[in-house]
Order: structure tokens, then sequence, then C-alpha cells
């Protein structure tokens, strides 16, 4: 567990939040009083998920998911309207 001050915290926001992402722990002091704690709980389906730290990357990724998902959706419809035509 890793001792920095809110500082540095603030300071280093970005480098703090992929190493908490990974599962590190912080103390964060003022004036050498521990104020709070980061202590991540990575559940173990989530262990060695890559992180994004780019927003770009992380839009990309969420638009190629959500196509994905509407093309899967679009040919559910498909097979449930010709489903439906053969009943009537």
């Amino acid at each position: 567990m890793l001792r920095i001050t809110v500082r540095d915290l603030s300071r280093n926001m970005k480098d703090v939040s992929e190493r908490v992402a990974q599962g590190e722990s912080f103390l964060i002091t003022k004036n050498s009083e521990v104020i709070f704690e980061i202590k991540p709980k990575i559940k173990k389906s989530q262990e060695n998920l890559p992180i994004l730290s780019d927003k770009a990357k992380i839009i990309q990724n969420l638009q190629i998911q959500i196509q994905e998902k509407i093309n899967e959706i679009s040919e559910l419809n498909q097979h449930i309207n010709i489903l439906l035509k053969k009943d009537f």
C-alpha cells in the first residue's frame, strides 16, 4: 500500500486511477495524517482486463460493441418476423 499526499493525488490523478484499476491500494495523507484510503476490490471476472485511458479509444470501443448488439437484435428481429408470418 502506497502513501501519497493529497497534492500528489491531485497532480497524478490519471496515474493513480490506472493503478487503482489494477488493484493497487493507496493511503492519502495531509500533513502526515491519513485522511482516507483507496482500497479497490476487483472481482475475479474483471482481473486482467485491459485498461484504456484514452477517451477516444474507449468511445470507439463502446461504439463497436453497440453496433454489434444492434446487428444481433436486427437478426433476431428478422427471425421473429419469419416466425410470425408462418403462424398466420
